[in-house]
């Protein structure tokens, strides 16, 4: 059986199965027909459309942000992920992917367009789907790493590119009215970066652009190396204290009795330097994984 994990995420796409744990950008740019002898021979066609997928597509990557971008182009990223994992896309395969909080109401509709679709004219439509809010995955890999966790009063802090979401645990049960959603992503200093980019070096980048340049301070500009660490630690500074005051007003008294507070997703890779020291604190081991790795443990052996 063909069992697969997936996160498809705004900024990246991560998916597990029991041969491997990889991710590629969620970036999507269109082939066009102009340089058909450059892109249309790497492009899916999909939906009328020929596209670039993942790496190819950074440069020109559309702009990801709403939910009706995830609810266009999710098919073609699991697609992706499909033969990235060497599987056969029309033989059967068992799916366990997660949606944030703040798009929960579109939950139907994001699981018909995943269990029904056809990328280069190879239809898709024998998906087995377990749709589970997002930050459950984090929860459920955090159980085999926390010692005690399953008898503990915990906060899963899920930072993702463009949502944040924070689903309180007690005695293994997410307490679902306490749980909330906002857009506040690692998006927003990524965005504020990609302004200053343009400001200062008239050069226009795309988000994915700038999610790559996040991870190493440097941009290259006329064939030099730039160091942009003091505009980019000053960014992530400021969200930081954003999202700590958030956590804090929200529900300061589940804040304050929870046994552990558990950071993961992307946004969480840069949490470590930029929050203060607290017991509470659990900072998941790769965060962007964290999800992918507790779904994959709902497909059982």
């Amino acid at each position: 059986m063909q069992k697969i994990a997936c996160d498809i995420g705004y900024g990246y796409t991560k998916f597990k199965t029991n041969g491997c744990v990889a991710s590629f950008p969620s970036a999507i740019a269109y082939a066009r027909k102009s340089q058909a002898g450059i892109e249309l021979n790497q492009a899916r066609e999909f939906e009328g459309g020929n596209y670039l997928v993942g790496d190819l597509a950074v440069r020109n990557a559309a702009t990801t942000r709403d939910i009706s971008w995830l609810l266009k182009y999710a098919p073609l990223l699991l697609f992706e992920a499909i033969l990235h994992a060497k599987f056969n896309p029309s033989n059967e395969i068992q799916l366990v992917t997660g949606l944030s909080l703040i798009n929960w109401s579109k939950r139907q509709e994001f699981a018909e367009r995943l269990t029904d679709f056809v990328v280069d004219k190879i239809r898709v439509n024998n998906i087995k789907i377990n749709l589970v809010p997002q930050g459950k995955g984090v929860y459920l890999d955090c159980l085999t790493k926390i010692q005690g966790l399953a008898n503990q009063l915990c906060l899963v802090v899920d930072i993702g590119t463009n949502t944040l979401d924070v689903i309180p645990f007690e005695n293994g049960k997410a307490l679902a009215s306490e749980a909330w959603a906002t857009s506040d992503g690692v998006n927003k200093p990524i965005q504020e970066i990609q302004k200053l980019i343009n400001r200062e070096f008239g050069v226009s980048t795309s988000e994915a652009e700038v999610a790559r340049i996040m991870r190493t301070n440097q941009i290259a500009i006329g064939g030099e190396s730039r160091d942009l660490s003091v505009w980019i630690n000053e960014e992530k500074q400021i969200y930081f204290e954003m999202l700590l005051n958030q956590l804090i007003s929200k529900n300061s008294d589940l804040y304050n009795r929870a046994d552990v507070i558990i950071f993961a997703g992307g946004g969480a890779n840069y949490a470590p330097d930029y929050l203060p020291d607290n017991k509470q604190f659990y900072f998941a081991a790769e965060p962007e994984n964290s999800n992918v790795n507790g779904y994959f443990s709902l497909l059982g052996d």
